[in-house]
């Protein structure tokens, strides 16, 4: 429904769920501006609960979150932003509990091949994503921290051509 305007209201405009008032039902429906903005929400919301509990030391919420996630891993995360951040918690919960507790380790290893795969269908939504960095809390972590995710890998590439063309360099040169 959040692909298309033609779509939501086809398909969800006269449906009672996307009433504005819950004491009225035939009240007026949800734009698909609103719905938009409540989807986001719901995603933002979601992924900071379930970044809040990878973080956690504790074994039960990680592990419940990581099955969860590993169930999901198709229709979420969906912006770029939640999915930078949940990429580099879960490869810190799969390196860091390989000793200590390796099923845990496992399931991290679990939801992050998937998760790779599904980075071609993430949305950048420039616009949303500002709005809601700008507001206090974990979307301004998610942010931040997807921001230096993209540098730290910008900064690996850039290293690794440097490094490719002096090696191109130096074979070129006559001993």
């Amino acid at each position: 429904w959040r692909s298309s305007k033609a779509v939501y209201e086809k398909e969800c405009g006269s449906r009672p769920g996307f009433s504005v008032s819950f004491e009225k039902p035939s009240a007026k429906r949800a734009s698909f501006e609103q719905f938009e903005s409540a989807h986001n929400k719901w995603l933002t919301r979601c992924a900071k609960g379930f970044i809040t509990a990878i973080q956690s030391k504790e074994y039960l919420e990680i592990r419940n979150s990581l099955i969860v996630l590993i169930k999901i891993v198709k229709s979420f995360p969906v912006h770029m932003t939640a999915f930078s951040v949940l990429k580099r918690w879960v490869s810190k919960v799969e390196a860091d509990e390989k000793e200590s507790r390796p099923d845990l380790s496992l399931m991290a290893k679990r939801y992050y091949t998937p998760l790779l795969k599904e980075e071609g269908r993430m949305i950048v939504d420039t616009k949303k994503e500002e709005k809601s960095a700008g507001s206090a809390g974990t979307s301004t972590k998610v942010a931040a921290s997807a921001a230096t995710d993209k540098r730290a890998d910008e900064s690996a590439s850039t290293s690794s051509k440097r490094e490719s063309g002096s090696a191109a360099d130096a074979a070129k040169k006559p001993r």
